[in-house]
């Protein structure tokens, strides 16, 4: 194209060359004082017909004329300036194969995958550590549960989670991690009650069941204690359960007022510390 306007430039400027000398020479004015007609549409179309088609095969070159270009816009269906064709029906037939095949593949792949977990996870030659990780890979309502909490999906989360708690057949491991989950599901939501009666019930599973490979020991203390947290984060707004709590460590503990005044406000701020560094918690 850059190739044809230059010619065309060019033999312009000899015609104009031309009519000077010939004026110079021939001293007549046939031809006309001004150059208006070289803008003459027509006289420039003749002109441009008479130059070599350099280009005629050059593809790169999109077309001039607009009859030509797709109907839908710009340089393709799915130009920026139109909307793309509609599908035919054969064309939905073979995206609807497609889809089908991808499905089947997925499936397999995923039963390929259950298979080896399940394998490893009952590998007497894999630490024990191991074997849970694969177990926990095999439990559906876990991998939907960790998928809604990287989306901040925490209502959701929380429903996954709670699906492992009523499966008999999971392990205490299984069950264990479900629980900590559960906490921080309730930290996030802001529910101090759900997350003191999800510790609980891990603190139960911990007395009674081996979490080591949690790093948890077989003990009660873990429950004790967070039935003691639970107590003065009940009394939080509640002046009845204050007066309980100040009664028993003036009793029992054999504080005089003021030390139990003191230890129940420091014992409060622990509380809230430890609900709040995680979650806005809304305190009874």
């Amino acid at each position: 194209m850059k190739n044809r306007i230059l010619l065309f430039c060019f033999v312009v400027l000899l015609l104009i060359w031309a009519i000077i000398i010939f004026r110079h020479f021939h001293g007549k004015s046939e031809i006309p004082e001004n150059l208006d007609f070289l803008d003459n549409p027509t006289f420039l179309q003749n002109e441009k017909n008479r130059l070599p088609d350099f280009d005629k095969n050059d593809s790169s070159i999109p077309p001039k004329n607009e009859k030509h270009l797709p109907k839908t816009g710009g340089w393709g269906q799915f130009g920026s300036g139109g909307t793309p064709a509609p599908l035919s029906s054969a064309d939905l037939q073979v995206l609807k194969v497609a889809q089908e095949k991808i499905d089947e593949f997925s499936s397999q792949i995923d039963a390929e995958r259950e298979k080896f977990f399940l394998a490893q996870a009952n590998n007497p030659n894999l630490a024990t550590e191991t074997r849970e990780l694969y177990r926990l890979r095999l439990c559906k309502p876990f991998r939907e549960g960790k998928n809604f909490l990287a989306s901040k999906d925490f209502s959701r989360a929380e429903a996954s989670f709670l699906q492992i708690l009523s499966d008999n057949t999971t392990s205490p491991v299984t069950k264990g991690i479900a629980l900590q989950y559960l906490a921080n599901c309730a930290r996030e939501l802001g529910s101090g009650q759900k997350y003191f009666e999800y510790m609980k019930q891990l603190g139960e599973l911990q007395s009674k069941e081996d979490l080591t490979v949690m790093g948890l020991d077989r003990t009660n203390a873990f429950l004790s204690w967070i039935k003691d947290q639970e107590r003065y984060f009940l009394a939080i707004n509640n002046p009845q359960n204050k007066e309980i709590i100040l009664s028993y460590l003036r009793e029992v503990k054999q504080m005089d007022r003021n030390e139990a005044e003191k230890y129940f406000a420091w014992k409060i701020k622990q509380v809230k510390e430890d609900l709040k560094s995680r979650s806005k918690v809304s305190f009874p």
